[in-house]
């Protein structure tokens, strides 16, 4: 039963939406007939925002949001626009533009796109439905809100830590991200009234309801712009494989996947609107837009974009310089008198204060220079997380930029202008203010484009189906894209194979810069080798097998040794687990520097390939080195260990082993992917890019000896060879998606609730919570101050903070201080006991006394006793 309601409880919003739409379209825009599947995908975002504002109002009018009644406040909404669309008759389309029926490759292609675009889904929908909830900022601002309200059984307040500091009641929560808006948190939160319990993974199935959405609006859009079936549907493939976007999927929690819906599918109604002349279009890219500023603070920013947008599409270029004339001449003239800011009444501050920009709506920043392009470098071209997105955006603008003798093109405009103000925006907010910070920690820097995405790919395809369907100097159409594929294909293997050729070649060149002359020959070092300095083992042939520890510790060394380090460059062995557990540390010392241990984490098991000349102590006389197993997970065997010098075959070997390297899910992996090894000889991306590149030139240098009728434009052919090297790299990301998946699915399917959380990485910290709510702390919410050591981690105290819900608790770094000053029930502390004494009440009658209640080696427990102050 609670699945049906929870997939009601999510369906039927979507539903709402998507006729709802329906209903306006046919009765205002009655003459057009729309695309479903794109009335489907905007429906899907209109009705989750029915359905926040629903949430809000059923919770200001009842005290607490009641599933029912928001459900009774939906289905009129739904049976309306059932009754609607029954009524409406579909009307004839009008063309969009000459078309031909795809031939059997063209078909093959969209089915291998359609197909490979579905496993993506089906593989970020396994890891919604296994992993618990995993970001970081997801549990700590955004989910942690929802569940709070769940378990507190209403929308009570979520204040800032000082203001939790002052409160009384255990019913006020606080979270650093206290002025985040509500969407993001409301949404899990109605999925958790839906199934009636709260799941720390069923609560995320809405996101990908999101991605699905996003996905359908995009093909419906493409298709009304007069796209083909193969174009449209190779739109929804490049944004669903997108590995940033598909892991904001996959990792659910976070509001940018939102945006990407709210404000870039707001985006592409603004643009398919200036270009069409439907006003219907242009209306709801602003609704979305307006309606983004309650799903992210950026939202504002984006919903001014959007208006400069619309005027530079719209009006015409006069009124548009006109109007910068105007806006320059005010400022001047305003720094003439001296006037830096103006108060507007209801609206606030506009202008300079104390060094700072201040704007309504957004908020306030400082000017500062800040050098991106080594960041905006690495994230968008060098590492995994957006496969070709943006050579495709370059080359659409270079496309748009480039129109020769052809007449202006309103589709070509407007997805230019989009793009350079997209730039603009992200320039200027990590090139010029004091958000640049967020550029080095390749956080923001990636996350910010995702809320663009969808209208990103929806411009730069209309700019290449606009240049495929130009005319030539004699007004004939040009072949489009999509068709005669088979032709297109025998007169672009030439230039793809060259191009590869030559990038081969010169790949190899690059990796034989510095080779020895004369290598070392290998050493190598099986089972009777070894010597055990800590622990104890047994000899399986060859390997090792660590079964013993001391102290919760083995230590394997290979002894005294005479090992030049500039002879050997990589360190290859086997190691196998039975069980995850910890990973061991490889260890060496050095002739010069006898006292000190060179320690380097080996980070992956199976077969493990290094490259040693990444680290800066592997140099001089190595005279010992070994490694460190951990005690936990069971028994590791350790295979032969090889230290092999550096030639070009085992570099060869180690740029393959660095590019199909396993990436598991991490903490970083919702701001950028690395796409394989972190540290790479050649990344994949620079040479498919090159390799790209060349081909295109290639094939434009041979596109004189096309002939036939029925050879494909320069635009159509490029296409082609962009599709082909998108998909090499999807191919990693695809194969490494699967073994993520085989982990999850080995880790937590079948598994409780309770199973699921003791398996992730917090496991211990959730059981101790969990023994603490259920053996010491009260059943009803209290307000819980946690706190730590020097050697605590940041990330297990405030797990121990999201874990204890419905109680109220504050994470802090020093104890006492004044931000914790105010009523409190209970102390948890992680670290040595004996450095907590007492807290200041701030009363001059009481004083606080710390009680123990209970203790054992994770953390101790005092409960907050008041007793009078003696005279």
């Amino acid at each position: 039963m609670e699945h049906f309601t929870l997939v009601t409880g999510l369906l039927l919003p979507w539903l709402g939406g998507g006729l709802s739409l329906i209903a306006i379209e046919a009765r205002f825009a009655p003459t057009t007939r729309p695309n479903r599947l794109r009335q489907a995908g905007y429906g899907f975002f209109l009705g989750y925002a029915i359905l926040f504002l629903a949430v809000l109002a059923c919770d200001a009018v009842f005290g607490r949001a009641s599933w029912a009644w928001i459900m009774a406040l939906l289905a009129p909404l739904t049976v309306g626009g059932g009754i609607v669309l029954w009524l409406t008759r579909p009307q004839p389309g009008r063309p969009a533009g000459p078309s031909r029926p795809l031939d059997a490759a063209g078909r093959m292609l969209l089915l291998i796109l359609a197909a490979w675009t579905g496993l993506h889904l089906v593989i970020a929908a396994i890891e919604v439905v296994n992993q618990p909830l995993f970001p970081w900022d997801a549990w700590l601002a955004w989910v942690y809100r929802a569940k709070a309200w769940y378990l507190a059984g209403g929308m009570v307040d979520v204040v800032s830590p000082s203001q939790w500091a002052l409160a009384a009641s255990a019913d006020v929560y606080t979270i650093d991200a206290w002025t985040y808006p509500l969407f993001p948190s409301v949404v899990p939160y109605w999925a958790a009234l839906s199934l009636g319990r709260w799941s720390e993974t069923l609560v995320n199935l809405p996101v990908l309801l999101a991605g699905i959405a996003i996905g359908l609006a995009l093909y419906g859009q493409c298709r009304e712009s007069g796209m083909g079936p193969l174009l449209s549907i190779a739109a929804c493939y490049l944004l669903i494989s997108i590995p940033l976007l598909a892991t904001h999927i996959a990792l659910a929690g976070y509001a940018d996947i939102w945006m990407a819906g709210f404000a870039g599918l707001g985006y592409v109604a603004l643009m398919r609107g200036a270009v069409s002349g439907q006003r219907l279009q242009t209306v709801l890219g602003l609704l979305l837009l307006a309606f983004a500023m309650l799903v992210k603070n950026e939202g504002a920013v984006w919903f001014l974009a959007a208006l400069l947008l619309q005027a530079l599409v719209t009006f015409h270029w006069r009124t548009n310089l006109l109007a910068c004339l105007v806006i320059v001449a005010a400022l001047w003239t305003a720094s003439l008198l001296g006037v830096t800011q103006v108060e507007i009444p209801l609206v606030g501050t506009l202008g300079f204060v104390d060094g700072q920009v201040y704007i309504p709506f957004i908020g306030r920043f400082a000017l500062e220079i800040h050098d991106v392009w080594r960041p905006y470098r690495d994230n968008f071209f060098v590492l995994g997380s957006w496969n070709l997105l943006w050579v495709l955006v370059a080359a659409s603008l270079l496309l748009a930029l480039t129109g020769g003798r052809a007449a202006p093109n309103p589709a070509r405009r407007a997805g230019a202008v989009f793009i350079g103000i997209f730039l603009a925006t992200q320039l200027f907010i990590f090139g010029f203010t004091d958000q640049g910070t967020w550029a080095d920690t390749y956080t923001a820097i990636n996350r910010l484009p995702l809320h663009f995405v969808p209208a990103l790919i929806y411009a730069a395809l209309i700019i290449i189906h606009a240049r495929a369907w130009q005319t030539d100097g004699g007004g004939k159409r040009l072949a489009p894209a999509g068709h005669a594929v088979p032709a297109a294909i025998s007169r672009l293997w030439p230039a793809a194979l060259l191009a590869a050729a030559l990038v081969i070649v010169v790949s190899l060149g690059f990796l034989a810069r510095g080779l020895p002359e004369n290598p070392a020959e290998a050493r190598s070092f099986t089972a009777p080798d070894w010597n055990f300095v800590m622990g104890s083992a047994s000899a399986d042939g060859d390997r090792v097998v660590i079964d013993g520890f001391a102290d919760g510790y083995a230590l394997l060394s290979s002894g005294p040794v005479a090992i030049q380090a500039v002879d050997y460059r990589f360190l290859r062995f086997r190691l196998d687990r039975r069980n995850d557990g910890a990973l061991p540390t490889l260890f060496w010392r050095l002739s010069d520097a006898p006292e000190e241990l060179v320690r380097v984490p080996v980070w992956n098991s199976g077969a493990v390939s290094l490259d040693l000349s990444t680290e800066d102590q592997w140099r001089g006389e190595v005279t010992e080195f070994g490694f460190l197993f951990e005690e936990g997970g069971g028994p590791v065997t350790l295979g032969a260990v090889a230290l092999a010098p550096d030639t070009l075959s085992r570099r060869i070997q180690l740029v393959w082993r660095n590019w199909t390297t396993f990436e598991p899910w991490s903490q970083k992996s919702i701001n950028f992917l690395q796409g394989g090894a972190s540290a790479q000889l050649i990344r994949l991306p620079v040479l498919v890019i090159a390799w790209l590149a060349l081909a295109v030139l290639l094939v434009r240098l041979l596109a004189r000896f096309w002939k036939k009728p029925d050879a494909p434009s320069l635009p159509a052919a490029a296409a082609l060879i962009f599709l082909a090297a998108w998909m090499m790299l999807d191919l990693r990301w695809t194969a490494n998606s699967l073994v993520q998946t085989r982990q999850t699915t080995g880790k937590f399917w079948g598994a409780s609730e309770d199973e699921r959380l003791e398996r992730t990485l917090d496991g211990e910290i959730y059981g101790y919570i969990r023994r603490l709510k259920q053996d010491v702390l009260p059943q009803h919410p209290s307000r819980i101050l946690i706190a730590g050591d020097d050697n605590s981690l940041d990330y297990y105290l405030r797990r121990a903070k999201y874990h204890l819900l419905p109680h109220s608790a504050y994470v802090t770094r020093q104890f006492p201080n004044s931000r914790t000053v105010g009523p409190r029930n209970f102390v948890i502390y992680f670290g040595n006991p004996v450095e907590i004494k007492d807290i200041n009440s701030g009363s001059q009658r009481t004083n606080n006394v710390l009680t123990m209640i209970d203790s054992d080696d994770t953390a101790t427990v005092f409960r907050i006793e008041a007793q009078k102050r003696g005279n």
